[in-house]
């Protein structure tokens, strides 16, 4: 009897010890964020103060990209990106492109990613106030056998967000992860299609995120954006078969 007691609490114990496994498992990654911009019309235009009369007519933008990544690698953020599905496997450049993409927080420390659309409503109130933003790029692209990095074309969808803007933000525990579905089209640079020409076709697709750092002035007529890239220690998942021709 007291034998089969034993058994009996061995049994159950094992049973408790494998859900608490399975639950510290769980526990140790989930997703936190899902956005499907494909239903979403994106905010985008900045509001411009009052026109002066010495003023020119036309609105002028201006943009310029510094690349900050001063501290070393290892003290980076380290985030992986998946490319989970493509909604088809053959396409035409210029076809719209529907994907899926997570991006799972794989380091140390918490992150904290930018994860809104509209990045006209970080504007502040007075239109000609110069204010600082972050956005996040999610980029898909193509690659072909002989392709280099430089040489891949992609299309790319824009996430934002701002410190004094809490709800635009979202922090990344470590392992857990986003799922951003967006869409795109499909390009291909000059410098592909001498390989394409050559029998070299577009074979496969993956993605990628990057981090900037933006600070923009606007005025009655002009914009001017300047933006820091953030060090980030960025690995992808398995790419993905596909295949993109010209059209005839």
């Amino acid at each position: 009897m007291r034998r089969n007691e034993r058994c009996n609490g061995f049994r159950v114990l094992v049973i408790a010890l494998g859900i608490s496994l399975a639950t510290a498992v769980t526990c140790l990654g989930q997703e936190v964020g899902f956005l499907d911009l494909t239903k979403i019309v994106p905010r985008t235009e900045f509001r411009h103060p009052a026109q002066q009369a010495d003023d020119p007519g036309r609105v002028r933008g201006t943009s310029r990209n510094v690349r900050d990544c001063s501290h070393p690698a290892g003290d980076a953020h380290a985030l992986h990106t998946t490319l989970i599905w493509l909604d088809r496997s053959d396409y035409q450049v210029g076809d719209e492109e529907k994907f899926a993409l997570q991006i799972q927080n794989v380091g140390p420390a918490p992150v904290t990613i930018p994860f809104s659309p509209h990045v006209a409503d970080l504007q502040p109130a007075d239109a000609g106030q110069k204010f600082k933003y972050s956005t996040l790029i999610v980029m898909l692209w193509l690659g072909g056998e002989s392709w280099t990095e430089s040489q891949s074309s992609a299309s790319e969808i824009a996430l934002y967000g701002a410190d004094d803007h809490p709800d635009t933000m979202l922090t990344l525990q470590p392992g857990e992860w986003l799922q951003v579905i967006g869409k795109g089209k499909f390009t291909l640079s000059g410098t592909v299609l001498p390989l394409i020409r050559n029998g070299d076709a577009v074979s496969y697709a993956n993605g990628n995120v990057s981090i900037y750092g933006l600070e923009t002035q606007v005025s009655a007529t002009a914009s001017a954006t300047i933006a820091r890239g953030t060090c980030l220690q960025e690995t992808e998942g398995p790419n993905i078969a596909v295949k993109v021709t010209t059209p005839e």
